[in-house]
């Protein structure tokens, strides 16, 4: 996902996370929700904090990206 952020290639992270959500770190959640932020999904980010567990939603990188 790292790479693919690198590439500005937002749309295909999004794609990455929503085939991998289920097992991702807190490190890629937060690239997912910049790649939203860099497409104006915002929407799309609402929906992947509404999925966050509390441990994740207290993550001080998450919260500074939300």
């Amino acid at each position: 996902m790292k790479q693919l952020m690198d590439s500005k290639e937002y749309k295909k992270t999004l794609d990455f996370f929503d085939q991998q959500s289920h097992s991702c770190t807190d490190f890629e959640i937060n690239l997912a929700l910049k790649a939203c932020i860099s497409l104006n999904e915002y929407q799309c980010g609402m929906n992947i904090q509404k999925t966050l567990s509390q441990n994740s939603l207290n993550n001080p990188y998450i919260q500074a990206t939300l």
